[in-house]
């Protein structure tokens, strides 16, 4: 990941933005947040306010969005060497620039002298200077002043104290983000184990072939919460079901602030598209299992990737008010691929294209329904787990004032009883298994893949059919997974409910 800074008094910046954003708890009832807080199998949905509310949406702005690692899209096509382009972010606007060696700067689309935007959000303009169109005052490319027309004698006025304001700005896998508060741990940190697990599709080395843009008459919360689950599937996407069983996958384990997991695709299917049929190479570097899966993963808060075997599809989420989102859908293939004379990749926009749709009309129906006197939070289905990680989180951070990661070892729970739970937990060839000791005893059952495993000082091979035992508090992690781990865990007693208790 590539850093790019500019500059300034940042120190004294971040001290007076911690001031106001320490404990600053969401403007919402915390009694209407308890079903949403509640374990998977006793949880309910966010109330309706969590949709609706405006001031709510203010505060999701600064503290999902301004205080975290907002995706602005793709690095190639967003900017271009020598331009400027302003965008928007959060609650305001970035003005990016580019110089000739290619290196990225992130500013506020603020003038220093009374505040004028530089550029208007979507505009883009080139050149060596940047000039505010209200009173002429000119920056350089890396955001310092050069001139000030007609200022007057100011005694002790310094320039270099008067250079455009920083964004701290950085790149994954071809996509930029911006952390506008400055608040934000690095984003690797935020990304999580997700970098592992998506270098086998290597999108830094794709290009966008198809764009699809959307204005969704819904909570962008909604977006996210439909695109976690297949429960509606078998009602509203035939084309879907044709080629991907909706009740097949597994969620995954993420040690960043992401939710997500695969779905199969059928015997007959190549890839996702109306056919089934492709229209490019299986990716070179994808395992015998990726070869046959599709992934949604929705990195927080903006950014859903869902690669393919032959091509990855992203949306990224832009939230205009409390009623409105605006989607920008992406087709990205390997950059040969895409340049072949013969290449046609509209078999995977089209069948996107018809899938988005009608999730827009559902959550839509959702977000009319929302406004409603008579609209109750609804019980969660065993099939909505990673829907469950995501309103969860979304609950708590909404309690704590701040963002905090989504649960771990919920996703995957199937069956729970006063004495144990069990559940399935999955890790990626080349995952980062991020577990930490808690306070029951347990037990996994391999039943697919190659790893290490290790618990208390000692190291096991894991192959299907191991059985392995770790005690309560006891250290333990897999790693080395050279196999996609697939495993039933037992938890005794049930899994975040105490101590384990033995006789001594």
């Amino acid at each position: 990941m590539t850093h790019v800074w500019c500059q300034t008094d940042r120190s004294k910046r971040d001290g007076r933005r911690w001031a106001l954003i320490h404990s600053e708890a969401a403007p919402i009832d915390r009694e209407l947040l308890g079903p949403s807080l509640a374990d998977f199998r006793e949880s309910y949905t966010l109330p309706g306010v969590a949709y609706t509310s405006p001031e709510l949406f203010a505060w999701e702005m600064r503290h999902f969005f301004d205080d975290s690692w907002t995706c602005l899209g793709r690095v190639e096509g967003l900017i271009a060497p020598g331009m400027r382009r302003a965008i928007r972010a959060g609650q305001g606007s970035i003005l990016l620039t580019r110089d000739e060696a290619g290196s990225l700067h992130g500013f506020f689309n603020i003038c220093r002298h009374r505040g004028h935007e530089l550029l208007p959000v979507g505009a883009s303009a080139q050149g060596a200077l940047i000039e505010c169109p209200y009173h002429g005052w000119t920056y350089r490319i890396d955001g310092s002043l050069k001139s000030a027309p007609h200022l007057g004698y100011r005694p002790g006025f310094q320039v270099s104290e008067h250079c455009l304001v920083p964004v701290r700005i950085s790149e994954w896998e071809g996509w930029l983000f911006a952390n506008v508060s400055g608040d934000s741990g690095p984003l690797h940190e935020h990304v999580g184990n997700l970098a592992a697990f998506m270098e086998a599709w290597a999108p830094r080395q794709m290009v966008e072939v198809s764009r699809m843009d959307y204005l969704v008459e819904a909570n962008w919360k909604l977006i996210h919460e439909n695109y976690q689950e297949c429960y509606h599937c078998s009602e509203i996407h035939p084309e879907l079901c044709r080629v991907s069983p909706p009740t097949s996958g597994v969620n995954l384990d993420a040690t960043g602030i992401w939710v997500g997991g695969w779905m199969d695709l059928r015997e007959d299917a190549e890839t996702m598209s109306l056919t089934g049929k492709g229209g490019a190479p299986i990716l070179v570097g994808l395992s015998e299992q990726d070869r046959r899966r599709v992934y949604y993963l929705a990195l927080f808060p903006n950014l859903l990737i869902s690669p393919h075997p032959d091509y990855v599809l992203t949306h990224r989420l832009e939230p205009i008010s409390p009623t409105r989102t605006r989607v920008e859908c992406r087709t990205l293939f390997e950059r040969g691929v895409a340049a072949r004379p013969d290449f046609d990749g509209r078999y995977a926009s089209e069948f996107w294209d018809v899938t988005n749709r009608q999730d827009w009309a559902a959550v839509e129906s959702i977000q009319r329904s929302a406004a409603s006197p008579g609209f109750r939070p609804g019980p969660i289905s065993e099939m909505e787990d990673a829907v469950y990680l995501f309103f969860n989180m979304v609950a708590t951070s909404y309690v704590e004032g701040r963002l905090v990661r989504p649960k771990r070892g919920y996703a995957a729970e199937v069956l729970r009883s006063d004495l144990l739970s069990v559940g399935v937990y999955t890790l990626p060839v080349r995952g980062v298994d991020g577990q930490t000791p808690h306070d029951e005893d347990e037990v996994y059952y391999a039943v697919r893949g190659r790893a290490m495993f290790f618990v208390a000082g000692r190291e096991h091979a894991v192959r299907p059919g191991t059985l392995l035992f770790v005690p309560a508090r006891a250290e333990h992690r897999f790693h080395d997974i050279e196999e996609e781990l697939i495993l039933i865990v037992f938890w005794a007693p049930p899994e975040g409910t105490g101590a384990a208790t033995r006789d001594e």
